[in-house]
């Protein structure tokens, strides 16, 4: 999801053999894909801004760092705030079945994703009701609530066990 989802297509496109099938989920390859004003919140973004549940699950992974949070927020906000936009050939080249997935209420514009499943071969889309990751249980997301999963879940499982 988000990051990872980028991350995810570079492997599927740099080592096809490796991947079957892929669901990227909240994910964008350029920056319009994303609401007006989304990218000004990296300029000034601090630590202080991030979920306590984050921080606390960082820490129990990671008792022996207190450093460890700072670093990975930081190589997050770079990530993000140095993305650029990627060639449309990039998804064109990318031959793994993908499902992209977003919600209807994302902070991925949803024709921005029905526009990335369009560039890439053998890619479908599905656009769910909910917001940024409640459709996948997301803790803060979905404030505990398992029912947008539950509804979601049957269309992932479909697409990832198709030959």
């Amino acid at each position: 999801m988000s990051n990872g989802g980028s991350t995810a297509m570079r492997l599927a496109m740099r080592h096809p053999d490796l991947v079957r099938r892929q669901i990227i989920a909240s994910t964008m390859h350029r920056r319009d894909g994303m609401p007006d004003g989304f990218w000004d919140g990296f300029d000034d973004a601090d630590i202080s801004q991030m979920p306590e549940p984050y921080l606390a699950a960082d820490r129990e992974i990671n008792p022996d760092d207190p450093h460890h949070q700072q670093l990975l927020f930081d190589l997050d906000v770079t990530q993000m705030r140095d993305f650029t936009d990627w060639p449309a050939g990039d998804l064109a080249a990318m031959h793994t079945p993908t499902l992209f997935v977003s919600a209807d209420r994302d902070v991925v514009l949803p024709a921005h994703t029905v526009e990335m499943a369009n560039l890439a071969p053998d890619a479908r889309v599905l656009i769910v009701p909910g917001n940024h990751g409640d459709y996948l249980g997301e803790r803060l997301a979905c404030a505990g609530d398992p029912a947008t999963l539950r509804r979601t879940l049957p269309w992932l499982v479909d697409f990832l066990d198709q030959p």
